[in-house]
């Protein structure tokens, strides 16, 4: 039946079926094609009946092992190393659970009228004998097999030993890593090229004038809460900073009449009509700034993070949440969780403090008081559609893309690194080469600061009337980071 699908699928054509699924993609209430529906069906039984085997001696005539056999062998014919393998073995595992479990509750009326309790739990029940049959260790199955395997590859891997990633050359300015070699200065002038590419772009915005503009932003007299206060608050929001004119009129001003002109309605009043393409250009050079600022935040921020604690940065208070970008003592401060898992969990909370220096700083400052409001009025102007209403609280974000990810920084990171280095750097890969970086470069300090509210184990730690349980206050751990040689008193009095 596979192949009988897949003939039919072949003749029509691969230009056509390709226009065909992005058509389907995109255009609601169109029917799905039959042949594909038929299509995923068979692979999904192919799948489900690869799975559901009982082992005898001959192992491989399974698919799935064959098949995750032939990936632990190079093109040379040598092994591939544990480390590698372990992890297609894992995304097997996880692919395979997610299938079982479409499977197990493929016949449950979970959401229809028919659904009541008793076939819902029958629909469990069915599931955890499944998963004793099928999916545990032990039980003579493809996923028997493969975790035992990884639990191979985990013990050689332990006894393999680490290798180095980086490296210092005996001069001590440059560093190798993975056999790439990064000067002290090249890393140096990479971190500057993208400051002055984003200031090149909000130069453009700014109608050319940012370097007078900049003048005007005064960082130690903006005033910003450090705590919650509601949705859509930010230091744009805050009273004492009407001094900085927040919102769309700034920039009204400045580059407006380039925009859109002013006629006559015809009925004794004016409106507005926009000038299409000087509108499509300025929202392109606004995308361009707000992807040269990505990187500048994750390099310029100092202790180099991970992808979701740059991306998720919000600039306003949602319903739920606080925002992340603050503005205190002249310095933007990004204060973001290390290890949410813990945090959500109500155990130790890790919080990183990140200070961007004084360039960076106004930037961001003129990005959320001035080009976020701008942008919205241009797209209600133009009927150019824009980001979503619901992402608007957060920093990184497009039309297309909605909220930016981990792989839309490594881009950007790779994109100017490649240029200025010659060695495209990601964001796992430039998180390795930052902390070498920063253990030889003067002036870039890390100081953690660990307060507790409670001790955990106190003797006198106060109960739950109700339940007996501990009231555990979470301990939190504020991680300073210290980048720059004009020291903030309130980092260096810790």
């Amino acid at each position: 039946r596979l192949d009988t699908v897949a003939d039919k699928k072949n003749k029509q054509g691969q230009q056509q079926v390709m226009k065909d699924s992005r058509e389907g993609d995109r255009e609601e209430g169109e029917e799905e094609d039959p042949d594909k529906k038929a299509l995923d069906e068979t692979v999904f039984n192919f799948c489900i009946k690869s799975i559901k085997q009982k082992l005898g001696r001959k192992q491989y005539h399974n698919p799935l092992l064959h098949f995750t056999a032939i990936l632990g062998i190079k093109e040379d014919g040598t092994w591939v190393p544990s480390h590698t393998h372990t992890r297609f073995l894992a995304g097997f595992l996880w692919c395979g659970r997610i299938l079982m479990l479409e499977h197990f509750f493929k016949d449950d009326p979970y959401d229809s009228e028919d659904s009541t309790c008793d076939t819902s739990f029958a629909a469990i029940d069915r599931f955890q004998k499944g998963h004793r049959d099928w999916l545990a260790t032990g039980s003579y199955t493809p996923f028997s097999a493969i975790i035992q395997w990884m639990t191979y590859g985990r013990g050689y891997r332990n006894q393999e030993g680490g290798q180095a990633r980086v490296l210092w050359d005996s001069d001590g300015t440059t560093l190798n890593y993975l056999g790439d070699k990064i000067t002290v200065d090249s890393f140096q002038q990479t971190a500057q090229a993208l400051v002055r590419e984003a200031e090149g772009w909000l130069d453009k915005l700014t109608g050319g004038q940012w370097s007078q503009i900049r003048e005007t932003i005064r960082l130690r007299d903006i005033a910003d809460s450090l705590v919650f206060e509601g949705p859509g608050r930010s230091f744009a929001t805050n009273r004492k900073n009407a001094w900085l004119k927040p919102g769309a009129e700034k920039l009204t001003r400045l580059v407006g009449a380039t925009l859109w002109k002013i006629v006559d309605a015809g009925n004794g009043g004016s409106r507005v009509e926009c000038r299409r393409r000087a509108m499509e250009e300025y929202l392109g050079w606004l995308r361009q700034f707000r992807s040269s600022m990505f990187p500048v935040v994750h390099v310029w921020g100092g202790q180099p993070g991970r992808g979701p604690e740059v991306s998720t940065l919000k600039h306003c208070d949602t319903e739920q949440l606080p925002k992340n970008v603050f503005v205190f003592d002249g310095q933007v401060v990004l204060i973001t969780d290390r290890d949410k898992s813990k945090g959500l969990n109500g155990k130790q909370g890790r919080k990183v403090a990140r200070f961007l220096p004084e360039g960076p700083s106004l930037m961001m400052v003129a990005y959320i008081a001035w080009l976020l409001p701008f942008e919205k009025v241009l797209h209600r102007l133009s009927g150019i559609r824009g980001p979503s209403e619901a992402i608007n609280p957060w920093l990184w974000k497009s039309a297309e893309k909605g909220l930016w990810d981990t792989a839309k920084l490594s881009k950007q990171l790779a994109l100017v690194t490649g240029a200025q280095i010659g060695v495209q750097l990601t964001v796992s890969s430039y998180r390795h080469v930052a902390i070498e970086m920063g253990r030889r470069i003067k002036g870039l300090i890390v100081q953690q600061v660990e307060l507790e509210a409670a001790v955990a184990d106190s003797d006198d730690e106060a109960a739950d009337p109700l339940t007996g349980e501990a009231h555990r206050q979470p301990k939190v751990e504020y991680v300073w980071d210290i980048q720059n040689i004009d020291f903030l008193p309130t980092q260096t009095g810790h």
